[in-house]
């Protein structure tokens, strides 16, 4: 394991532990960042807004996790960057976001149920 992915896997491990947020909410995080940062290198802005407003919506108002939200974000636009990747086209993407928005959804209300 590289220095990254092990400090990023300690994180994972803090964050779930400190927040109460499952296993699956995380992941949904990460998917949601990989988004973002497509999102945001792509213009599609309303996506990003929707990814935000939809974590705001299900996860717990923490540091932590908004952090892990962004370093994804950012993992992800560098990634499209240095890779020389192509936009996905608009409706596509658009659902892509939405299946992970749902998927979001279900999960933190799993997790409450659970509470």
């Amino acid at each position: 394991m590289n220095k990254i992915t092990s400090s990023l896997f300690l994180t994972l491990i803090l964050i779930s532990n400190a927040y109460a947020v499952s296993e699956d909410q995380l992941e949904s995080i990460r998917q949601l960042g990989d988004l973002n940062g497509v999102a945001l290198k792509c213009h599609y802005l309303k996506e990003a807004r929707k990814i935000k407003l939809s974590l705001a919506a299900s996860l717990p108002k923490e540091r932590g996790l908004g952090e892990m939200f962004e370093d994804e974000t950012n993992r992800s636009f560098l990634d499209f960057i240095n890779n020389n990747k192509i936009c996905p086209g608009e409706a596509g993407f658009h659902n892509r976001v939405q299946q992970e928005i749902e998927r979001l959804k279900k999960r933190s209300t799993s997790v409450e149920t659970l509470k």
